[in-house]
């Protein structure tokens, strides 16, 4: 009986069909391990890019204390003294932010008064009020590098001539 079964082949088929089976099922546990890999690279591209951003920006910014000062001067300006937080260097992070507020309407120039290893470093502007305002010129500064930058503090200076004094009756010195 043993001598019919090999005559006929069984054997051979037999063998050919468990490596078939064993071929396909390789085959299926690759296409799952690349699968896995798959996500696996997806999730590490993702960490990857959030870490290389460094830190997440907070998407509300707190409130910065906005306070208004007048003051007799020679000249008429108003001046924003602005306290900026998240400046790395001058000329980079400085000038980047003295760039973008140079080139909003009605901004006159800008000062930065930076110190190295500071957590927050003044930057001054100039501005016509009649044209902008310190709220416009926060929104441009939370706006730099998907919101890196923030302000705890604005003093918004107002210089008033000491010619209007002096023709409202007051001595002019």
């Amino acid at each position: 009986m043993a001598a019919k079964w090999r005559e006929r082949g069984d054997c051979f088929s037999m063998r050919s069909k468990v490596t078939v089976l064993l071929t396909k099922w390789r085959h299926y546990i690759c296409i799952e391990k690349l699968k896995v890999m798959k996500k696996f690279v997806s999730l590490l591209v993702c960490v990857t890019v959030l870490v290389a951003c460094g830190e997440v920006a907070s998407p509300v910014k707190p409130e910065a204390v906005v306070v208004h000062r007048d003051l007799d001067s020679e000249v008429i300006k108003t001046v924003a003294k602005m306290s900026v937080g998240g400046m790395m260097c001058a000329e980079g992070c400085g000038g980047k932010i003295q760039q973008d507020l140079r080139a909003l309407p009605g901004v006159i120039g800008t000062e930065l008064d930076f110190t190295e290893g500071s957590s927050e470093n003044i930057v001054k502007v100039e501005y016509d009020p009649a044209v902008t305002d310190e709220k416009k010129l926060i929104e441009c500064v939370h706006g730099i590098a998907d919101g890196k930058y923030s302000i705890s503090k604005v003093e918004v200076l107002h210089y008033h001539g000491l010619h209007n004094k002096a023709s409202n009756g007051g001595a002019a010195v």
